[in-house]
């Protein structure tokens, strides 16, 4: 399929990630909000972020081989895209707890069916050799969708034009623009399922991938078990710690914060993804050190240094990661490989749970203090194995081994 066919489905594709992210962190800015409608605990209201990555886990662990044995990705992003559209008007409907619950869940399935499957049908669109295209296309609608969900959630929130309801009818409407998208651009031909390696060579690349998805997923999820925390409970912190009079100013924190970690992504893709991979998390850590002292000393100029360094380290980390596993995933197991990756990363947002039912116990600022220090410290226990990775040469790339 030549370069400018293929323009509007991958651009359609790019669009259904960036569908993922802008549902996903719409709910961001209100989590506070929904918290006082619904009655709810800090736990609740964490267990209502959570639910998203329950979907998305239930999606890469349950459907993972079916997709894989697809010749066709558009099949599992066009279900995805549909999973997405109809969670968002659930969301938008929810009279209570629960039916948000179900729509918040529902997007997450979705957006697990999406995220298993996109880098596949791009790099089927582009050849194998454009894993760094792939990766930096990726970054790019991340960023877009994690900034434009909390930044539309802040408008309808600072203009008071039903902001539990309108941030959600607009993820419905980008989720029909792109499930149209997607049904009606001109597609590649089916290819067939990439030919498996010879069993001692499997053996050799699953050891070699084993540890590099263990290193690497380990360290995004680490990263989003920060950054899930900061997008829980960053309405609360304003409100209760620094004693701000409305949760605004927090949804504009974090789309700040997501344009400055899809800028480091960007800048990232320029390096060595390892080295990339490395920094973010010693950037990260000092970004998390830098909160933890914000909330001791009850700052929010610190609080601000310190999101953007965390924001700045989790964009290395992240495109890092991302684009070293579709460097070095043979193709027959691209897409079990970036399950699994999803899978871990996916995994570190349930922390706050943990860090909300501490608030709930000990109020939440030693809660916010005591993770976020346990957080930085594995975040640098990692980041020495990735340097030891490097020093050391242990990953095989997929292609000598064919």
């Amino acid at each position: 399929m030549s370069d400018r066919r293929s323009r509007p489905l991958a651009g359609f594709t790019l669009a259904a990630i960036a569908l993922v992210l802008l549902a996903s962190s719409a709910p961001t800015p209100i989590y506070a909000l929904l918290r006082e409608r619904y009655g709810i605990s800090v736990f609740d209201q964490s267990v209502l972020f959570v639910s998203h990555t329950t979907g998305v886990l239930v999606s890469l662990f349950g459907f993972r081989r079916l997709v894989e044995r697809l010749t066709d990705r558009y099949h599992a992003l066009i279900a995805g895209t549909v999973l997405c559209l109809v969670g968002a008007l659930v969301f938008a409907a929810a009279t209570g707890f629960p039916m948000a619950l179900g729509g918040r869940m529902t997007i997450g399935i979705g957006g697990g069916l999406i995220s298993g499957s996109a880098t596949a049908a791009l790099m089927a669109i582009w050849g194998p050799a454009s894993y760094r295209r792939a990766a930096l296309l990726v970054t790019i609608a991340i960023t877009a969708g994690s900034a434009v969900g909390p930044a539309v959630t802040g408008f309808f929130l600072a203009a008071d034009l039903a902001p539990t309801r309108a941030p959600f009818l607009v993820s419905a409407a980008a989720a029909l623009v792109v499930l149209l998208g997607l049904v009606f651009s001109p597609r590649p031909p089916a290819q067939p399922r990439p030919a498996k390696l010879a069993p001692s060579a499997v053996t050799g690349t699953s050891m070699s991938l084993g540890r590099l998805i263990g290193t690497y997923g380990t360290g995004v999820g680490l990263s989003w078990a920060c950054l899930g925390s900061v997008l829980t409970l960053s309405p609360n912190v304003a409100l209760d710690v620094f004693g701000f009079d409305t949760a605004t100013v927090a949804a504009y924190a974090i789309a700040a914060a997501q344009v400055t970690a899809g800028v480091f992504q960007i800048l990232g893709t320029t390096g060595t993804p390892r080295i990339s991979f490395v920094c973010g998390m010693i950037v990260q850590a000092s970004g998390l050190a830098t909160l933890v002292l914000s909330v001791v000393l009850v700052s929010p100029l610190l609080a601000g240094a310190g999101l953007l360094l965390m924001s700045a380290g989790y964009g290395l980390a992240f495109v890092g990661a991302a684009a070293t596993v579709n460097q070095f995933a043979p193709p027959h197991r691209l897409v079990s490989a970036t399950s699994f990756f999803y899978l871990l990363a996916y995994g570190g947002n349930f922390t706050p749970l943990a860090i909300a039912a501490y608030a709930d116990a000990a109020g939440l600022a030693p809660a916010i203090a005591v993770s976020f220090t346990v957080i930085c410290c594995l975040q640098l226990a990692v980041a020495g194995l990735g340097l030891a990775n490097l020093r050391h040469g242990e990953i095989v790339p997929a292609g000598r081994l064919a």
